[in-house]
């Protein structure tokens, strides 16, 4: 097999492997779901995995973010999904558990859950604008170290993929104005 067969068959893979996370976020219940959870954990433990039947094949993690160069999202995209399907997953597990236990009939019960939900909710929500902030902040010292580098190639590039992230981040935009985040200045 020659080195772009080799390779074409990597895309291929991470093509497949995009379609059965998408599959684990949309049917959080499923087999598929199920069988793909213990991958879910680390991006090392997703690139290891392996299914012939759907044309998935085991790699390592390097391998796998250069054949996502074709994908779209690229690897940041795979690994979004890898996230997502996980914490659908479990949101399902948590879900399952709550219910079966919750004595549905009880009122109490229901603002138990319901409070716990809100919690986690709220847990979630201040993890998710402490790394946007975190995020925000390495984009603001990688423009100023391109900027720094007085490389206009090194400055472009910073510059596309900081576009990028942006792009990837319009979630985001949509979760700050309906919580009416306001976004935080640099500091000069």
């Amino acid at each position: 097999m020659g080195k772009a067969a080799i390779e074409d068959t990597r895309v291929q893979s991470a093509a497949a492997l995009t379609s059965l996370l998408d599959e684990a976020i949309d049917k959080p219940g499923s087999d598929v779901a199920r069988m793909l959870k213990p991958h879910l954990a680390r991006q090392s433990s997703l690139a290891a995995y392996a299914e012939d039947s759907k044309g998935i094949r085991a790699c390592s993690l390097n391998t796998l973010k250069r054949a996502c160069v074709n994908i779209p999202g690229g690897f940041a995209g795979i690994d979004s999904r890898r996230l997502r399907a996980l914490a659908a997953i479990r949101s399902q597990i948590d879900y399952s558990e709550t219910t079966d236990t919750a004595g549905e009939g009880s009122k109490r019960e229901l603002e138990k859950r319901v409070k716990k939900l809100r919690e986690k909710f709220d847990t979630a929500t201040e993890d998710l604008m402490l790394l946007t902030r975190m995020l925000e902040k390495a984009m603001r010292q990688g423009k100023l170290y391109a900027a720094e580098s007085r490389q206009p190639a090194l400055v472009e590039r910073c510059a596309r993929e900081q576009a990028e992230i942006r792009d990837m981040m319009s979630l985001r935009q949509t979760a700050a104005t309906a919580l009416h985040i306001v976004p935080t200045e640099p500091r000069k």
